[in-house]
């Protein structure tokens, strides 16, 4: 018969090991007194912001912002410690008081049981995910802008075709329209190197003589 493993037993540790626990283990965390007065910044390995410090001496209620200080109250009187199942990650947005919001994961920590026990916040910074987030969406919005952009040239480079269709032999059509192509490739280059011949060049893959010699060839002198 199956029986489940005693409690292995743990020390008690020092102050100065569960702040390196603290540190280790979070991004940051916070001490605060039964209020929600912060006393104290715990910070981690990798913590990306300096402005959290800004932090201290206020109260919790008045580092969030309007759409999570209704979430305060539950996250102080709700012990991760001490309920049976623990207690669920609070997703809060702490303003520093400098730059933006910082998005965090957030749950209490009790440690004693009197009412001058230690309470730490624990986080995890979200703020990665924003980011990555936000990169998301500034390539999503470019890849719609190329695509808009290439449907253009398609539909131009289509009724390019059509009008030499019947009207040319099929050497010709292909001569003209790979010279359309030449030249919108060409001023292209130059207008993203600001009209500079050698750059445009070498974002096309060419040397400055044959760049030169093409550009002319098409008439853009």
């Amino acid at each position: 018969m199956n029986t489940a493993p005693a409690d292995p037993p743990f020390p008690m540790l020092t102050g100065a090991q569960l702040r390196r626990f603290l540190r280790e283990g979070f991004d940051f965390a916070l001490v605060v007194d039964a209020h929600g007065h912060v006393l104290e910044l715990i910070e981690g390995q990798s913590l990306r912001h300096a402005s959290l410090h800004g932090l201290v001496g206020r109260e919790l209620q008045d580092c969030v912002g309007v759409e999570s200080r209704h979430k305060v109250p539950e996250l102080m009187a709700a012990d991760c410690l001490s309920l049976p199942q623990g207690y669920r990650w609070r997703h809060v947005n702490l303003l520093p008081g400098t730059g933006d919001g910082v998005p965090v994961l957030m749950k209490l920590a009790r440690f004693g049981d009197a009412a001058d026990a230690l309470r730490v916040l624990v986080a995890r910074d979200l703020s990665p995910l924003r980011e990555m987030h936000q990169r998301f969406v500034r390539a999503c919005a470019e890849f719609d802008h190329l695509s808009s952009r290439l449907a253009r040239a398609d539909r131009a480079l289509e009724a390019e075709v059509g009008r030499l269709v019947g009207a040319k032999p099929l050497d010709g059509i292909i001569r003209e329209t790979v010279g359309y192509l030449e030249r919108k490739c060409i001023a292209l280059a130059l207008t993203r190197s600001h009209g500079d011949r050698r750059a445009a060049a070498l974002l096309l893959g060419l040397g400055l003589d044959d760049f030169n010699e093409r550009y002319e060839a098409l008439g853009r002198d």
